[in-house]
């Protein structure tokens, strides 16, 4: 079994004033940093998502390029069929 031990209430008003407005304050200097800190994380993803877009917008010029330069064998490669087949004397198909 624990002993119990008392802890001393203030008795007058001033120090029960006292003892609220520190506990006040330090209240607020804890909501302060929390503040500051929940604002840093911000500022972290907002540049994570700056970098993520920048990736983003890369890929899809790539991919785009890579769509393109695809298009543009396919035309080929149907432009050499065309030409072979007629070499062939063979109807396009």
């Amino acid at each position: 079994m624990t002993e119990a031990r008392i802890i001393a209430f203030p008795s007058r008003p001033d120090d029960r004033l006292r003892l609220a407005l520190r506990s006040l304050e330090a209240a607020l200097q804890t909501q302060d940093a929390e503040v500051a800190a929940w604002r840093a994380a911000l500022r972290e993803f907002a540049g994570s998502v700056r970098g993520l877009d920048h990736s983003v917008a890369r890929y899809r010029a790539e991919l785009e390029a890579a769509g393109a330069t695809a298009a543009a064998a396919g035309e080929e490669a149907r432009a050499l069929e065309r030409r072979a087949s007629a070499w062939l004397g063979q109807p396009p198909g």
